[in-house]
């Protein structure tokens, strides 16, 4: 399965992981200095702090490397008929009007009405079209939707 980005979002990522190999190349040299701390292998608090971090962001960068070789840069398109990754929706949620842009990777602020086309919202959102009301399970309860206008991301 594909991973999504834009450009922008791609870069982000590959920076991401950039950070995250530099984090596991200064955890592995502080296990050297762990040692001249005193004690041995298996009374060093320090060394398994240590050896806990390193699986902690080995397994993160694991995951970070799966997600690029299986990523697809994208552009959003700049005309849409139907709700789909690079829009922005403005649409009604149990009668509370809400506007949001579906994102593609690296891009997603909840905070900032950016969801990630993975997201259960945006799933339930892709593919509709304005004027249409929908009845959806998102969590554990079904939710009322009706789309009023959608539109292309606009970069600013």
């Amino acid at each position: 399965m594909p991973f999504y980005f834009t450009q922008k979002g791609y870069k982000s990522q590959i920076a991401k992981m950039s950070d995250l190999e530099m984090k596991l190349r200064e955890l592995k040299k502080g296990i050297h200095s762990s040692f001249e701390d005193g004690g041995s292998i298996h009374d060093n608090a320090n060394y398994e702090t240590l050896i806990h971090e390193i699986e902690i962001v080995t397994k993160r960068l694991i995951d970070e490397q799966r997600i690029l070789s299986q990523a697809r840069v994208i552009e959003y398109p700049t005309h849409l008929e139907k709700i789909c990754l690079g829009a922005e929706v403005l649409f009604t949620l149990d009668g509370e009007r809400k506007k949001i842009q579906i994102v593609a990777y690296g891009e997603s602020d909840p905070e900032l009405g950016k969801i990630l086309y993975e997201a259960p919202l945006a799933k339930a959102l892709i593919g509709h079209e304005p004027g249409e009301k929908i009845t959806v399970r998102i969590g554990d309860r079904s939710r009322k939707i009706e789309v009023e206008a959608i539109g292309p991301i606009t970069r600013s």
